[in-house]
């Protein structure tokens, strides 16, 4: 029975408090009822993967005792699919006409055709080409390749190994 009466005495006083003023307006306009107004910190901070700046020289003084160990060749890695099945030498004699010199060309073939055995005259649909810097504006060109074969930049995959796993690197020649 307590909680019956506790509840009217609830109900007595909102009927109470309905008649009453309101707590905002009760405050006189210009007073802040002893609150001052704050901005939000900004604790946004950006976590962006930070790349080590690297300077590669250029200056070739003859008379230096410092030289390099080995000329660095900056190479561009390209996905060529939708080709009608032909070889990587086939992929490379297209582009040597074209005056496009390959560093190297792969087949790449589904991990179910790993079992067989792999060479540089297995015929396939897709392609991994790696091409000096210099030459990538030309590999991108439409005008050098065939109607509708594609052409974009390699995805690297970083993390060679899903949830299940199971291996996600792809297959290509040089990996045997």
């Amino acid at each position: 029975m307590s909680n019956f009466s506790e509840i009217n005495k609830l109900k007595r006083n909102m009927k109470n408090l309905k008649g009453s003023l309101k707590y905002r307006d009760r405050i006189q306009i210009g007073d802040s009822g002893g609150f001052k107004k704050v901005q939000r910190r900004n604790n946004w901070v950006k976590h962006e993967e930070k790349v080590p700046r690297v300077v590669i020289g250029f200056h070739s003084a003859s008379d230096s005792k410092i030289k390099e160990n080995k000329p660095i060749v900056f190479k561009i890695f390209f996905h060529i699919s939708n080709v009608r099945n032909c070889s990587a030498s086939d992929v490379t004699e297209h582009l040597k006409k074209i005056g496009i010199e390959t560093s190297s060309c792969y087949s790449l073939f589904k991990r179910k055709d790993e079992k067989a055995e792999l060479n540089h005259d297995n015929l396939s649909t897709s392609y991994r080409l790696c091409v000096h810097q210099r030459y990538s504006s030309l590999v991108n060109s439409e005008d050098i390749w065939p109607e509708y074969v594609r052409i974009r930049d390699w995805l690297f995959n970083n993390n060679h190994n899903n949830n299940n796993g199971h291996d996600m690197k792809p297959t290509t020649m040089s990996d045997n």
